[in-house]
């Protein structure tokens, strides 16, 4: 009878899904920070082959790459006026770690261009360990 609970409760253990979860920590938005950061640096270089390597493989599943391939000209375009500048917002961050770890990182810039937009990139950290962008939504915030 002890050996049948013994291999009910291992077998209970070993079913188990071991995870910890860390949210917003500083560190997290830091190193997602450095992706976004190296994104505008990029665009205000225009280097867009360099740009385009900082999206995930799953952005380009839905998205078209010309439509985006035209978004980053335009933004190379706007930072090349003086008035062009941005600023972090917000940031949120979702750490799973365990055996189904996953990363997500949500950060909002300001940016100023010919007309200010709020600009929300979704991160994600991918099988080799890199941060990479998931998810683009630029909205106008106000047009001069």
């Amino acid at each position: 009878m002890k050996i049948y609970i013994t291999l009910s409760l291992l077998f209970l253990l070993l079913s188990c899904d071991f995870k910890t979860f860390r949210e917003n920590n500083s560190q997290d938005i830091k190193e997602a920070e450095k992706v976004t950061e190296s994104y505008y640096s990029l665009v205000e270089k225009g280097d867009k082959e360099e740009l385009l390597k900082l999206f995930s493989k799953d952005f380009f599943e839905s998205s078209d790459k010309n439509a985006v391939e035209s978004v980053i000209d335009w933004q190379i375009q706007e930072s090349k006026k003086p008035n062009y500048t941005y600023t972090l917002i917000d940031s949120q961050t979702l750490v799973e770690e365990g055996t189904d770890a996953k990363s997500e990182y949500v950060l909002t810039y300001s940016v100023q261009r010919e007309f200010k937009t709020k600009d929300k990139i979704t991160l994600i950290k991918e099988n080799d360990d890199k941060i990479r962008i998931f998810k683009y939504e630029m909205t106008s915030e106000e047009r001069k």
